[in-house]
Formats: C-alpha cells, structure tokens, sequence
C-alpha cells in the first residue's frame, strides 16, 4: 500500500514488456498507420478554383517582338471542414497558348482552410499570326496538401484570347538626295511595307517649307496587305528662281495602334541650273562667275569708250590751236 502511482505505472510497463515483445508493438503502429491513409482515411482533398478577371494588351511594340497579352487570374483554395491549423496547400501551375511564348507562374501556398490569391501570366503572340485569331490558353497544375495528407491535380482552366490587329509600317525612298533642275518635274518611288498583323490603309502625307516648290503626290490613301510592300510615286519641281536646297518630310500613318504605326522619311531636294533655263524671256538665270565676268566685260567697254572721248577732245583741241 506504500506504493506510489508512478511505481505501479512503472511495475505495468515491464509487465507489458514481458507479454508483449516489440514486435507485436511495431505491427500494431502500422496497423494504426494504415487505417489513417488507407482507402477508409480520411483525406484533406481541397476544392481549388480558378477565376480570370480581366485581360490587357500591350500594343506598343517594335516589329521584331510579338504582341504581349496579360491576363489576370484569381485562384480560390477552400479546405473541407475540419481541417486542422498548420495544415497548407502547395499549388504549382503552368500555363500554355497554341504557338506563344507563356510565362512561368510562381508556386502559390495556401495556408490554412479559405485562402484567395491572384497570379498573371504573359502570351507572348508572334507577329505572323493574324489579327482576330482566337488562341485557347490553358492553365493546369498539382496540388499537395502537407504534411503527407494527399495531392492532385488542379482542374484546369480554359480561356481564350482574340488576338488584336496592330500598326507597324516601314518607309524608305531611294536615293535620298537627288539634283533636278529648276522647273523640271523629278519622280522617285517611296517603299512601304506593312509589317502588321493585318492589311492596313496607310495614310501618306508630305511636308514642305519653301512655298516656291511643287509636290505631286498623287496617292494619299494605300491598301497595303499584310507583308505587302508597295511603291508610291512622288515628285516634286521648284517653279521658278536660283538653285535651292529643301528637306521634304513624309508620313505614312496607320489606321491601327502600335510603336510603328506612325512612320517618317526625310528628302533632301536640291536644284540645279539647266542649259534650256539659262535664257527665258526677259528673265537672265546667270552663275556667279557669269555675273563677274559680265561685269568686268562691262568696265572694259566703258573705260574703252571713255578713252576714246578723250582722245578725240584732245586731238580737237590740237587741231584748233
């Protein structure tokens, strides 16, 4: 009866011990084990959710990058009732678009029961895939539910994308500077090439400063197709007057959106002096040197004539006395 609680607690051990070795111990701690994971166990299957909220294009781009598209995801984790504190959700996802570039989505961990949380993803769109197509893009993952509970597959999540139409022009003219007379009409071709992802219709316009000098252009509005390039007559003529030089300014503007999509191209315009103009009319289109030499003809003629009124004064004079 002087025995404590904790010496008989000690003196039932070892009894157990003696009728029941270690083994039998380890066999009945799997058993234990497999009732909890088991097909009878009861398993933390979370119920995951994906959302897309919105979807934004970035247009601004050059014409050696695609088309970039975000778009915005919610993702919903909720736990079955019951689910203890520190028990998390890991979910890994990935994303992918029919011919695009998708970005990597980072890995998303759910803490405890309800949790919500937002992930983006990029589609990066080439640009020989045409406006208005449709792309199907898919998000997909696994989940795992820890510690050790159980794990699976995230139910995945279609959206499609239209793809929008941009602007992205080139224009160039060959050669750059050129010499035609003065008022002679003087052609050349400008290349337009329509880098977009759809036909365009380009707007060409055409600035000047000297009001003495014509343009023609003849076509303002282009159809170009996509790919397309194109040629476009241009020439221009000083009326009238000296030799002059002039920068021209070309536009050619998209009716889409893009970096591109509004061009320029300068033109140096420099005139010379033809032969069939140094005459017309009264009019005398003379070079510097011309108007010296004409000049120093002019003294000569006059200082001659002079000399010879006063020869004859003198030789008057002589002959009268």
């Amino acid at each position: 009866m002087g025995l404590t609680f904790s010496a008989l607690l000690i003196i039932f051990f070892l009894c157990i011990g003696e009728l029941w070795p270690p083994v039998h111990v380890q066999a009945l701690t799997e058993e234990v084990r497999s009732e909890h994971s088991g097909p009878n166990a009861h398993v933390m299957e979370p119920d995951i959710q994906i959302n897309l909220r919105y979807i934004t294009t970035d247009i601004m781009f050059y014409d050696d990058t695609p088309l970039e598209i975000a778009l915005l995801y919610q993702i919903i984790c909720d736990m079955p009732p019951g689910t203890p504190p520190g028990i998390d959700c890991i979910v890994t996802l990935n994303g992918q678009a029919d011919g695009c570039e998708v970005s990597n989505i980072d890995e998303i961990v759910f803490t405890y029961q309800v949790e919500t949380s937002l992930f983006s993803i990029s589609v990066w769109v080439p640009p020989d895939i045409p406006a208005w197509s449709v792309i199907p893009v898919v998000i997909s993952g696994n989940y795992e539910v820890t510690p050790g509970t159980s794990d699976g597959q995230v139910p995945p999540k279609i959206d499609v994308i239209t793809v929008p139409p941009f602007g992205c022009l080139q224009l160039s003219a060959e050669p750059r500077d050129w010499k035609p007379p003065v008022g002679k009409w003087m052609e050349m071709d400008l290349t337009l090439i329509n880098l977009a992802n759809t036909e365009d219709v380009v707007q060409i316009d055409l600035f000047k400063n000297d009001p003495n000098v014509e343009v023609r252009l003849p076509e303002d509005i282009i159809k170009v197709r996509k790919g397309e390039m194109t040629k476009v007559s241009f020439a221009a003529r000083q009326r009238s007057g000296l030799p002059t030089k002039n920068k021209f300014t070309l536009r050619a503007k998209s009716s889409h959106q893009g970096l591109n999509a509004t061009v320029y191209c300068e033109l140096v315009f420099e005139t010379t002096l033809s032969s069939s103009s140094v005459i017309r009319g009264p009019l005398l289109y003379v070079t510097a040197g011309s108007i010296l030499f004409l000049a120093l003809l002019v003294t000569m003629i006059v200082v001659f004539i002079l000399r010879r009124r006063r020869n004859k004064r003198t030789a008057l004079v002589q002959y009268g006395q």
